[in-house]
């Protein structure tokens, strides 16, 4: 099975690398199908992670036969907590749109104090990929800690963060 996996500090822009790197490998795989739901709960999960672990974040996307498997690893024991806020709120929404979104979805407490939120993932009904689509994706870390998508406008051209494609 197809895997990739990406390595992330905890920063605000994660999500936004993680939703490029996500794309870009969904393009490479072909299978595009899976875009819009895995990119939208992949950020809520990587989003999540930085917000409240504080961590290094490790993605793993997986293809598996009969669906996506993406899932975020950080270094906090602390499980999620899928939260009921009133309409007015601004947060608080994350885990209950995952709920929704994914096919399903868990948390696994791992040996070395980590813990693991993953959710599998259907096709979307509908694939938006434009016709001349291509993979131009690579990530640079500026700062300790800190990870972007080449091209960003902050783009230092610096060392590539660790990114694995298989």
């Amino acid at each position: 099975m197809p895997a990739a996996e990406l390595s992330l500090g905890a920063d605000a822009r994660s999500a936004g690398v993680a939703r490029r790197f996500l794309t870009a490998t969904l393009i490479d795989w072909d299978k595009t199908m899976y875009g819009d739901n895995a990119v939208l709960l992949l950020s809520e999960l990587v989003t999540n992670a930085a917000l409240h672990a504080k961590t290094q974040i490790v993605v793993r996307v997986e293809l598996l036969p009969e669906c996506l498997l993406v899932s975020v690893t950080d270094g906090s024991p602390r499980q999620p907590v899928v939260r009921h806020y009133s309409d007015q709120s601004t947060t608080g929404r994350g885990l209950a749109l995952v709920s929704a979104l994914a096919r399903r979805w868990g948390i696994a407490s791992n040996d070395d104090a980590t813990k693991t939120v993953w959710a599998e993932i259907e096709p979307d009904e509908v694939d938006r990929r434009p016709k001349d689509a291509t993979r131009d994706f690579s990530v640079v870390a500026g700062r300790e800690g800190e990870s972007r998508a080449k091209g960003d406008s902050q783009d230092s051209g610096g060392a590539t963060a660790l990114l694995r494609v298989a």
